[in-house]
């Protein structure tokens, strides 16, 4: 994508992939770093009602959970699926890279990510499977001089969502219009 001078904008894909885990906050950190234009994260709601930052509906690709799942841990559900836990429970797990190494990184929610953005780099919600819950932290954030800005060039505050469903478009078109 150019901006509206011609420069090739940078996304980093689920951030930093290459140092940190995807759609963890220290790969977003590294990719305001390095002067990336855009974040692309992706975002699963928790059995609380959590938006979290994370691609895959199943916990045991990118967390830990496959190792402590072998052991008993109380509280913990006997699940992969991330609608199965609340968000105080996913605090336990850690990241892992994407050569599968375990890290210190949590998993982290939509509202720190976008706080983490805020004034500083745009984001991108991609894969998100209950877009209703995004906008009111879009609006919260949009009403606040914390809003995602568009720093390279002069056309105000710039917000992305991605959505592949035509109702989650409908209702996000609507309810910016109002």
């Amino acid at each position: 994508y150019n901006t509206p001078r011609g420069r090739l904008m940078s996304f980093g894909h689920r951030g930093d992939r290459r140092h940190y885990p995807e759609n963890s906050l220290e790969g977003i950190l590294s990719c305001i770093h390095m002067g990336v234009d855009m974040v692309e994260v992706d975002a699963q709601l928790t059995r609380d009602g959590v938006l979290i930052l994370m691609l895959d509906s199943k916990l045991d690709r990118t967390t830990n959970w496959p190792r402590l799942r072998k052991e008993p841990h109380p509280g913990l559900p006997d699940s992969d699926y991330v609608r199965d836990w609340t968000y105080e429970q996913l605090c336990h797990l850690r990241l892992r890279d994407r050569s599968g190494r375990e890290t210190d990184c949590r998993i982290p929610t939509a509202a720190q990510a976008i706080r983490l953005c805020a004034g500083r780099i745009l984001i991108l919600f991609d894969h998100v499977n209950d877009t209703r819950l995004l906008l009111p932290l879009v609006e919260q954030y949009d009403r606040e001089p914390l809003c995602t800005k568009t720093w390279h060039w002069n056309i105000g505050d710039l917000w992305v969502l991605s959505t592949f469903d035509p109702l989650n478009s409908a209702l996000i078109k609507q309810r910016f219009e109002t």
